[in-house]
Order: structure tokens, then sequence, then C-alpha cells
């Protein structure tokens, strides 16, 4: 695991590297408008704007949005970033910036970048792998308090625009994983709800919902959570993340065969991370070596 966020750490240097030294040389109209923004609020917003279609990019890998869906999505989400900060979504340079601009951009890009990435390791990486562990470990108390300020700031920003524009189904399942970062389950559980009602057939809101009501439950998943986990499971069979909190909802209620039936089906899922094969493994023992004990009595 350390040598996981070496890793991490390494990547995040050099891709802060790759944006600063450059933005440090040379402006752009782009780096202009947000040196005119006040207190940073455009930076921000291009934050927002880039993990936003990020999430589009991934629903469009996963065959949850068409080539037409994508194209309107990305449109709107282009027009947005331009009433908020007068800037283009893909600037072209027209002349130098003053050095104070470029390095008050520079310095608001350091403190943001890590507090983003973060975002979107929730979003696009494998949070998976907590629902799967029967023990998770909890994250460096340093590293949260890091980037505490940040998350709520953008997080305020997306919740205000959301006021603003109430049927913007992937801000609403963006505000959910923030709210989900940031451990205020009762919150992420609302959001998701919001975006279950533009979007009620998607089976991995579904899962994320049921993984934040049972957060907000005290980790129960019996109830409303374990609906939210059939309900993804009748329209995605294959979805390793209800695959797994079912798994974890029949072990808590000492169904043993069941929850092997689970995971079994989660360790054959295509593309499943080699950590949560593992984990799944693992799991399967355990429940096994119950289930054994619990015939032989």
């Amino acid at each position: 695991m350390i040598q996981f966020w070496l890793i991490v750490a390494s990547m995040l240097v050099a891709a802060l590297l790759s944006v600063i030294v450059p933005l440090l040389r040379r402006g752009s109209r782009g780096d202009m408008a947000l040196s005119r923004a006040d207190g940073g609020g455009a930076a921000l917003a291009t934050v927002m704007f880039r993990t936003e279609m990020a999430e589009l990019a991934r629903q469009v890998a996963a065959g949850d949005l068409s080539s037409a869906q994508h194209g309107n999505a990305r449109r709107e989400l282009e027009r947005r970033f331009v009433d908020e900060t007068g800037a283009e979504p893909a600037p072209a340079t027209v002349r130098a910036g003053s050095i104070a601009q470029r390095a008050g951009t520079a310095a608001l890009l350091l403190a943001l970048l890590p507090s983003a990435a973060l975002v979107l390791y929730m979003r696009l990486g494998d949070p998976l792998a907590a629902a799967v562990q029967a023990d998770s470990a909890a994250g460096p108390e340093d590293s949260h308090a890091a980037t505490q300020g940040s998350l709520d700031v953008m997080v305020g920003r997306l919740a205000a625009r959301l006021r603003r524009q109430p049927d913007d189904a992937a801000g609403w399942t963006m505000l959910a994983r923030s709210y989900a970062v940031l451990e205020r389950a009762d919150d992420a559980a609302a959001a998701y709800r919001r975006a279950l009602a533009l979007t009620p057939g998607d089976p991995q809101l579904l899962a994320d919902y049921a993984d934040a009501q049972a957060s907000a439950n005290g980790g129960d998943l019996t109830g409303a959570p374990l609906q939210s986990v059939e309900a993804a499971l009748t329209l995605d069979p294959a979805n390793p993340k209800a695959l797994a909190l079912a798994g974890s909802a029949a072990f808590e209620a000492h169904d043993y065969p069941r929850a092997i039936q689970y995971w079994e089906r989660l360790e054959q899922v295509p593309g499943v991370s080699a950590e949560i094969v593992t984990q799944a493994r693992a799991n399967l023992a355990e429940a096994r070596q119950l289930a054994s004990g619990a015939a032989l009595r």
C-alpha cells in the first residue's frame, strides 16, 4: 500500500510540473481570464469542468451515453463554462500574461490539483475495494486534513450551481460522490436520490446509493439499502459493487451459501481489479469455512 501511494505521489508531482512549468513560461487567453476572476473562482470552475468532462467520457465508455447524448452534454458543459468564467474551454494562446498573474494561477492549481485528483479517483478509479473488504483500513488523517478545505470549496460551488440547475443528473452524481469522500453519508444519499430521479435505470447509481444508505445507517445493509442493491442487480447482474454489497449483506445475515454465490460471481466479472479478486477470494474462504461449520452443527 505504501508503494502504491509513493507511485501516486510521483505521478501527481509529474502532472503538476507538466502544468505549472509551461504556465509560468507563457500565458494564454484562458490563463488571463482565470487571473481576472474573483478569488480564483474561474480556476475552480475549470477544475469542475474537466472533472465533469471526464465523467462524460466514463459514461460513454461504459455505454451509458450515446454519441448524440454525449455531444449534447458536452456542449452544455462548454456553454456553462463560458457563462461562469467568460473563457473558452480550450483557449488559444494569444499573448503572454503577466508573471504575477501566471504565478498566482500556478499557486492556485498547486493547491487544487491534489484534491481534484482525489475526487477523480473516487469517481473513475476503483472505490469498490472498500465495499468488498471485511476490514477496511482508515486513510491517513494528515492527507484528509490537507484536502478537506479545497474539497469543501469545490463541493459548495457545485451544490450552489445545482440549486440553479436542478436537472443536471451528472452534477448530482458528482455531488453525491464528493459528499461520500467528505464522509457526509446523509448528504450523499440525498444527492444520489436526486440523480436517480433523473436517471432511474442506472445500476451503478443504485449500487452507490445503497452504499450511501448503508453508511448513513451505521453500515447496516438491511432494508432500503438491500432493495437498492437488488434493483441494481436486476438491471445489471454483473455489476461489481452491487455483487460485493449483496455478498456482504448475505454474510452479515449469516446466509453463507448466498454470500458465496455473490462473491463467486464477483470473482468472475471481466475487468475487475486484481485487488478486488484477491479480497473476494479471502471472503469466499471465510464464508466457506463458516458454512461448513454450520453444516456440521
